[in-house]
């Protein structure tokens, strides 16, 4: 009677323990059902069931309670046999559990024992409400997916190489990594496909990412179908694994700004192209207007002449050397003035820049002459005088462009 008075103590004072500890503990046979053959009183308030209702319910067999929740089931089943079949003494899982009026995010802990009761090993088994914990993850993956660029985890190495630890769909889909992919066992290499310019940029922050600092840069990097984007990653240190930086980036594709910074670039030099091809062309009709303003004068000099001359002839028409004299200056200034007008005709070679100069010998002498007889009609004209005096002149027999001289 003393034992089972003892017993009975034991009993009583094993499920205060449990109870005292405030987690949801239960005791189940490793049979088809893992039947459930002791839990104590917080494992059915947390499924919200009354012991005496959960009973009737299921009779004490989970799998009749998980009835309409196929996945946490088959997660629970999963573990359990995948423990057995590895001699492992326990198993973690996390599923949503179903209690009275819905579902629970739940940690189950289950530890095998070498106890057995009606021929089937027993396991205790602890449950962890973890809701809290899951809605703060789903409402940080929920911004993590939705943030306006590329958010990856690395793992920076001693050698300068990146791990991805984690990465949104975002940075997935640009890298061409499958959505599914959490291990990333892609062939991917980060940072792959730079160009020369951006991998020096990358390798001069890889020095402050080993000290652990912050870093702001733009790089240029090649998606996952070859197209050209431009991105600007910012860097911050969350910890550190083996003496080695733990960086979470964000990648803002800026591709289309710097396009329109390129465009407007290239139309602010095309514009200043413009104005300077529009200058150039004021400045040729400029020139071309004082060229024909000289042309114009040019030529009424030599047409003077002739004139002169052709009046002087005819005064003097019975006397042949006068006359010959001005058939030779009007033959002269005729001359003249064809060069002067072919010049005009042949404004091409000063638009090209390939004016080319003649090559005469002339005398200063004689072309000075020529000079003052052609302009003596309209100095005469005027009632003016023009004296010419030539002074240390040690070389009177030159080379060079008549026309252009005269």
């Amino acid at each position: 009677m003393e034992e089972r008075n003892s017993q009975s103590a034991n009993g009583i004072e094993y499920d205060l323990f449990m109870d005292l500890m405030g987690v949801s503990v239960s005791k189940h046979l490793l049979d088809d059902h893992f039947t459930l053959i002791w839990a104590n009183d917080c494992y059915y308030d947390y499924i919200k069931y009354p012991k005496e209702e959960y009973e009737a319910l299921c009779q004490n067999k989970p799998d009749i309670y998980f009835q309409g929740y196929d996945e946490p089931w088959d997660i629970l089943c999963q573990k359990v046999y995948n423990a057995l079949n590895n001699n492992l003494n326990s198993y973690e899982a996390v599923i949503q559990m179903p209690v009275k009026g819905g579902v629970r995010w739940t940690k189950v802990v289950a530890k095998f024992t070498n106890q057995y009761h009606n021929g089937y090993r027993i396991a205790y088994t602890v449950m962890t409400d973890i809701e809290d914990i899951m809605q703060t993850q789903r409402e940080q993956l929920i911004t993590y997916q939705n943030l306006p660029g590329f958010i990856a985890k690395y793992q920076v190495k001693e050698d300068g190489r990146f791990k991805i630890l984690a990465a949104n769909d975002k940075y997935k889909d640009f890298a061409g990594i499958d959505r599914s992919d959490t291990s990333f066992t892609s062939t991917f290499t980060p940072f792959s496909r730079l160009n020369e310019s951006s991998r020096k940029i990358l390798n001069d922050n890889i020095v402050l990412m080993h000290e652990g600092k912050p870093v702001h840069f733009t790089i240029q990097s090649k998606d996952k179908n070859g197209n050209d984007s431009w991105l600007q990653l910012n860097g911050e240190c969350i910890g550190w694994e083996e003496n080695e930086p733990i960086y979470l980036a964000v990648f803002i594709d800026i591709t289309d700004i710097t396009e329109q910074r390129e465009l407007q670039k290239k139309l602010e030099e095309q514009s200043k192209q413009l104005q300077d091809a529009l200058a150039s062309a004021e400045k040729a009709n400029r020139a071309k207007s004082d060229f024909l303003a000289r042309m114009s004068h040019d030529i009424r000099t030599p047409m003077n002449a002739i004139m002169g001359m052709t009046a002087i002839a005819r005064a003097h028409v019975d006397e042949r050397e006068r006359v010959l004299d001005c058939i030779q200056k009007i033959n002269g200034a005729s001359k003249l003035l064809l060069s002067l007008i072919n010049g005009v005709l042949d404004m091409s070679k000063i638009e090209s820049g390939k004016l080319i100069l003649a090559e005469d010998e002339l005398n200063l002498g004689e072309l000075l002459q020529d000079l003052i007889v052609m302009m003596q009609p309209e100095i005469r004209g005027k009632q003016q005088v023009l004296n010419i005096h030539i002074e240390n002149l040690h070389h009177e027999n030159i080379i060079g462009d008549m026309q252009r001289i005269k």
